[in-house]
C-alpha cells in the first residue's frame, strides 16, 4: 500500500489486523477499515463548536464518525482521531481537515457523519500525559 503518511498507514494496518477491511468485496479508491477510536471534531455553526465522537471506520480518504450532534453536509471540519490502546505507552493523534459528504440520522441524538479528507491525516505521537500536564512540568 502506498501512502503519504506512515502514521496513518500504520493505524490502518493495526485496524486491519484487529478487525479487517469493512467489506473486502467493496470497490473503493481506498479500502475502509473498522476503527472504533475517539474523535474530536471542530466546525463552525455560527460560533466555533468542538464535540467528541467515535469513529466507525476509516480509510486514507475519509472516515465515518458516530456523533450525538448533526453536522450538515458541506460543512468544513477539523478532525483529530485519537489512537490509544491500553497496552500502548503513547497516544497517537491523527489530525486533518475535510468536509462532511454525508450525514445520516440513526436515532434520537445519534448520527453517522461521513467526512472526506482534504488530504491524508497527519500523525503525531503524544505521550499519555495531557498537554496541560506537560506544560506544567516544563
Amino acid at each position: 500500500m502506498q501512502t503519504h503518511d506512515k502514521g496513518l498507514s500504520a493505524a490502518l494496518l493495526i485496524a486491519a489486523w484487529k478487525g479487517g477491511c469493512v467489506d473486502d468485496l467493496e470497490r473503493r479508491r481506498s479500502p475502509r477499515f473498522a476503527l472504533q477510536q475517539s474523535v474530536i471534531l471542530s466546525y463552525r455553526n455560527g460560533d466555533p463548536v468542538q464535540i467528541g465522537a467515535v469513529s466507525e471506520n476509516a480509510s486514507l480518504r475519509g472516515a465515518l464518525i458516530r456523533t450525538e450532534v448533526y453536522i450538515p453536509v458541506g460543512s468544513r471540519v477539523e478532525m483529530t482521531l485519537v489512537l490509544k490502546q491500553e497496552e500502548w505507552l503513547t497516544t497517537t493523534r491523527l489530525h486533518g481537515t475535510g468536509r462532511v459528504v454525508r450525514a445520516e440520522e440513526k436515532g434520537p441524538a445519534e448520527f453517522l457523519i461521513a467526512i472526506g479528507y482534504d488530504e491524508p491525516l497527519a500523525g503525531r505521537n503524544r505521550s499519555s500525559a495531557l498537554p496541560q500536564d506537560r506544560a506544567e512540568s516544563s
